[in-house]
C-alpha cells in the first residue's frame, strides 16, 4: 500500500478508530491500531457475516500487511447526502439503522455514531457503509448516538410529517443534526399528543437542556435500549410526508402528446442509444420514469432529479428492482448542492460526486427558462459543465404548456433558432427530430471538448 499515492477522505477526520482513502481507484478503509483488536474480535463474532448476508452493510475484505489492516470495499459510484434524498429514502435510511442497532445489540454489539452519511443508497436500497462504527457493546453501556440519531433522522422526518416541503434540506445547513431545541420550537402543539415526537424530541430537548455539560456515565439495559429502539421504528414506520401530492405527480397520465408522437419520442431515443453502455445517466426534471427506464439495461446508475419534493418520493416507491441502480433525488440543475463543511471539503458538491456520461432533459428548458428567468446562453452553460453527451427536448414558444406558464417579465429572447444557437457553443449536434409538429424538437449532442 503506497501511502503516497492515497487521497484520503476529508469528512473521516471525525473518527479517531480509522479513515477512508481511495488509491487506483478502490476504496480502503485504514483501521487505527487502537482499533485493531477490537475489529478482529468483531469479525470473530460474526456480526459483519450477519449484516453483509442481509445486504444491510457494504461487501468488504480486510488486508493485512506490514503497514497495518485495511479493508477494501465494494466502490459506490455514486455518493449522494441526506439532504438530496426524498422523505421516502430518509425513512429508509433511518428504519436502516434501527434494524442494524436492533441486530448489533442482539449480537453483543452496537452503533457508535447516527449519522445518515454513513448509508448511501445502493443497488435500489440503502445500505449501511462505515465498518468502523460498529464496535463491542458492554452489558449497561447506554446508546450514546441516541440524540444524534433523532438531530440527523427524526427531526426532518417529523418536520416533514407536519409541515409541507422537503425538511431534508435542513441538514445541508445543520451538518452536525437539526438541535432538538429547534425541532421542539417549530413543532405544532398537536405534536405533544404524538408519543414520537413528545419523548424523542420534547421531553427529549428539555432533557438535553437540564443536563448540558460534563455528564456522569449512564447505566441502561439492553432491554430499555431495544424498547427505545422499537417505539422509533413503530412511530417512524407510521409516518408520512404532508401534501405529497403535486402537479407533477400526475404528469405521467396526461403527458401533452398524443399517443403516436408519444411512441416517436421513445423510439427516436431508443435509435440514438442502442448498442451503447453508460455508467452514469442523469435524468433531469424527471417527473416521472417514462423514459429513464429506457436506460434500465444500458447503464450502471440511474440518476433522477427533480425538484418536486413529491415526485421524488413517488419515484422511489415506485422503482424496486430495475436492473440500473436507480436514485431519485430532490434538486434544482440550476441550484445543485455546494461544497459544505472544514475548508468547503467535509460534503463535496454535487458533481464532484455524480459525472454523467449521458444526460437527458426532456421538456425542461422552457422551465428553467420561464420559471427561473434563465437565458438561454446560460441554460446552454449550465449543461455545457455537466454534460459529455445529451439528449434534450426544445418545447417552442407555440406550445401550450409553454404559454401555460409564460413569465410576462421574462424579456429573453426565447426560439428555436436562439437555443440551437446558444447550445452550438458547447456541443455538435448530431440529430434533431421534430416530434410535435412546430412545437417540440428533440436533439441529440455531445460536448465539443469530449468530441475533440
Amino acid at each position: 500500500m503506497n501511502q503516497k499515492k492515497i487521497e484520503r477522505e476529508y469528512s473521516s477526520y471525525k473518527d479517531p478508530d480509522g479513515y477512508v482513502f481511495y488509491q487506483d481507484n478502490k476504496v480502503f478503509r485504514k483501521v487505527n491500531t487502537n482499533f485493531s483488536d477490537h475489529y478482529h474480535s468483531l469479525k470473530k463474532s460474526g456480526i459483519y457475516k450477519v449484516l453483509i448476508d442481509q445486504k444491510l452493510l457494504i461487501p468488504f475484505t480486510d488486508l493485512q500487511n506490514e503497514e497495518g489492516l485495511f479493508l477494501e470495499t465494494e466502490k459506490i459510484q455514486v455518493i449522494t447526502y441526506p439532504y438530496e434524498w426524498g422523505f421516502e429514502q430518509l425513512k429508509a435510511a433511518a428504519l436502516l439503522h434501527l434494524e442494524i442497532m436492533e441486530i448489533c445489540l442482539n449480537n453483543k454489539a452496537i452503533l457508535k455514531d447516527a449519522s445518515p452519511f454513513n448509508i448511501q443508497f445502493y443497488k435500489n436500497k440503502p445500505c449501511f457503509i462505515d465498518v468502523l462504527s460498529i464496535e463491542i457493546y458492554e452489558s449497561g453501556t447506554p446508546w450514546n448516538a441516541y440524540k444524534q440519531f433523532c438531530e440527523f433522522f427524526l427531526a426532518p422526518l417529523l418536520l416533514s410529517n407536519y409541515f409541507p416541503g422537503n425538511w431534508n434540506k435542513q441538514l445541508a445547513i445543520h451538518l452536525e443534526g437539526i438541535p432538538l431545541k429547534e425541532v421542539a420550537a417549530l413543532l405544532p402543539y398537536k405534536a405533544r399528543f404524538n408519543s414520537l415526537s413528545l419523548m424523542h424530541i420534547i421531553a427529549h430537548s428539555k432533557f438535553t437542556a437540564k443536563n448540558e455539560g460534563p455528564k456522569k456515565t449512564a447505566t441502561i439495559t439492553k432491554e430499555k435500549t431495544l424498547s427505545i429502539i422499537k417505539h422509533l421504528k413503530l412511530g417512524i414506520s407510521e409516518l408520512t410526508a404532508k401534501d405529497q401530492s403535486s402537479n407533477w405527480t400526475s404528469y405521467e397520465g396526461q403527458v401533452p402528446y398524443s399517443a403516436n408522437e408519444f411512441s416517436d419520442k421513445k423510439t427516436v431515443i431508443e435509435k440514438w442509444i442502442a448498442n451503447r453502455k453508460y455508467e452514469t445517466v442523469l435524468d433531469i426534471g424527471a417527473n416521472h420514469d417514462l423514459f429513464a427506464t429506457l436506460f434500465f439495461d444500458k447503464a450502471e446508475n440511474i440518476i433522477a432529479i427533480d425538484n418536486d419534493c413529491a415526485v421524488v418520493d413517488k419515484l422511489y416507491k415506485k422503482q424496486k428492482k430495475p436492473t440500473a441502480n436507480f436514485i431519485p433525488l430532490n434538486a434544482d440543475i440550476t441550484m445543485v448542492s455546494p461544497s459544505l463543511g472544514i475548508n468547503l471539503k467535509e460534503r463535496s458538491n454535487f458533481f464532484s460526486r455524480i459525472k454523467p456520461d449521458m444526460t437527458i432533459a426532456l421538456a425542461v428548458v422552457h422551465h428553467i427558462f420561464q420559471r427561473r428567468n434563465i437565458p438561454l446562453n446560460y441554460i446552454a452553460d449550465i449543461f455545457s459543465t455537466f454534460s459529455k453527451e445529451l439528449i434534450i427536448e426544445f418545447v417552442s414558444e407555440e406550445d401550450e404548456q409553454f404559454i401555460k406558464i409564460q413569465n410576462p417579465n421574462n424579456k429573453w429572447v426565447y426560439n428555436k433558432q436562439s437555443f440551437e444557437e446558444a447550445f452550438s457553443v458547447y456541443f455538435n449536434l448530431h440529430e434533431m427530430v421534430e416530434i410535435k409538429k412546430g412545437k417540440r424538437f428533440l436533439y441529440h449532442m455531445t460536448l465539443k471538448e469530449v468530441d475533440a
